[in-house]
């Protein structure tokens, strides 16, 4: 299984997808969501923080059901689990930061699930973007965020 997911945002999406797509049981969308409310200021941990207002309820919806697995399956990997990537695009300097931590911390990233700091567009080259506050802000991208130079990164 591959999938892509392009403006990845807070990657709850995503690692729903990657959950449905491989059969495996830890990816955990409401476990990736804690995560990524984890506030970190110059590598330390400050607490959490309230993600950005999710514009599809993603956070409160129900994650993608697995089959249960069986006594004699409890201990090992589920018969269903395939190798999977999950490839998690993010153009927005605030936010990849928090995808790569997440990944990082859920050991997700050695498990298939890729977060890149892409922008995706029709013309090739880097476009600025804002650095953002808001962790996972979903209504910004190309055409609408707010740049000044001296708060803008290529990407």
């Amino acid at each position: 299984f591959v999938g892509i997911s392009i403006g990845c945002n807070k990657g709850l999406d995503a690692v729903n997808v990657m959950r449905m797509g491989s059969g495996n049981p830890i990816f955990d969308k409401f476990a990736w969501a804690d995560a990524m409310s984890d506030l970190y200021v110059r590598g330390r941990f400050q607490g959490k923080v309230k993600l950005n207002q999710d514009v599809c309820n993603q956070a409160t919806s129900p994650q993608f059901a697995l089959p249960e697995k069986s006594v004699e399956e409890k201990n090992g990997p589920s018969p269903t689990s395939i190798a999977s990537q999950m490839h998690c695009i993010e153009p927005m300097p605030v936010t990849i930061r928090a995808l790569q931590r997440s990944a990082y911390k859920l050991q997700y990233n050695k498990m298939g699930f890729i977060v890149t700091h892409a922008a995706m567009s029709k013309e090739d080259g880097s476009v600025l973007f804002a650095r953002g506050t808001n962790v996972g802000e979903e209504n910004s991208g190309i055409g609408t965020t707010k740049c000044i130079r001296q708060n803008c990164m290529n990407v």
